[in-house]
Order: structure tokens, then sequence, then C-alpha cells
């Protein structure tokens, strides 16, 4: 959790104005942390697919290459099927690293999701503690997900 504190002490009243500006930059944040989560999830999935087709590719071309053997048929046999292990070992790496790096991608996310909410509470709580405005009339306004659709009623 963060410091409730700041450099202004907390006997003086934060203006509404203060608890606004600090729950939109938190708000920014939030957003700007869930479309950054989004473009790795993104990623990793694009190095994913490039490496299944790379291998795709060289199974084919191992295909291809047992088939023009067929009349060494023991010799084709063989080569293939090495290379289909290998294959395998390298398709079952490449989605293992894939799982590994989403996991590392979730848990970052909800590691910095966790942060942004502690600091989206504190910011209500500071607000409260130093006195400023009626956080019941307001709060509703304020969970929503930022994005283009959002809209802050006024009332």
């Amino acid at each position: 959790m963060r410091d409730l504190s700041t450099t202004k002490n907390l006997q003086e009243v934060m203006t509404t104005e203060e608890f606004h500006r600090l729950l939109e930059e938190n708000v920014q944040r939030h957003a700007d942390e869930r479309k950054r989560h989004q473009g790795e999830i993104s990623r990793i999935k694009n190095d994913y697919n490039r490496a299944i087709d790379e291998i795709i590719d060289g199974e084919r071309e191992a295909l291809e290459e047992y088939r023009e053997a067929r009349k060494v048929w023991e010799r084709a046999q063989e080569s293939y099927d090495d290379k289909m292990r290998s294959f395998k070992k390298q398709r079952d790496l490449v989605g293992s690293l894939m799982n590994t790096d989403k996991m590392k991608e979730a848990n970052r996310w909800t590691l910095n999701n966790n942060i942004i909410q502690s600091d989206r509470h504190n910011i209500f709580e500071r607000y409260r503690i130093s006195g400023g405005g009626n956080l019941q009339e307001i709060s509703a306004s304020y969970f929503t997900q930022a994005g283009a659709s959002t809209s802050r009623k006024e009332g």
C-alpha cells in the first residue's frame, strides 16, 4: 500500500478539484496499464504464432523430403521420424514458453492492477480523512472503466 501522506499537511482539507485531479490520474494510469497489458498479451501470442508457423513450414519441408525419398524408404523414414520428434519438442517448448510468458504477464498485470486499485482507495481515504466533499454523492460516477464510452454524470 502506498503512503497516504503528501507534501501537504494532512490537516488541510483536500479540495474537490484536487480529489478529481488525483482520481482522474489514477483512472488514466489504470487505462494505460490495461492497454500495456493487452499489448503484451498480443505480442506474446504473435511470437507464438510466428514460431508455430516456422515449425509448420519445417514439418512441410520434412514431409516433401519424405515423399521424394520414397525409393530409399528406410533412410527417408528414419530422417522423417527424427525431424518430427525434433519439431514436436520445439512445439512443446514454444507452447511452454508461451504459457510461461502469459503467466508472468498475468502476474505483472495483477500486481500493477492491485497497486493502482490500492492507490485509488488511498485517494478516496485521503479525501475522506481530509474532510473534503461527500463521497456518497459523487463516488458512483467514478466506478466506471476508463474509455471512449465513459462519461461523468454531473449532478
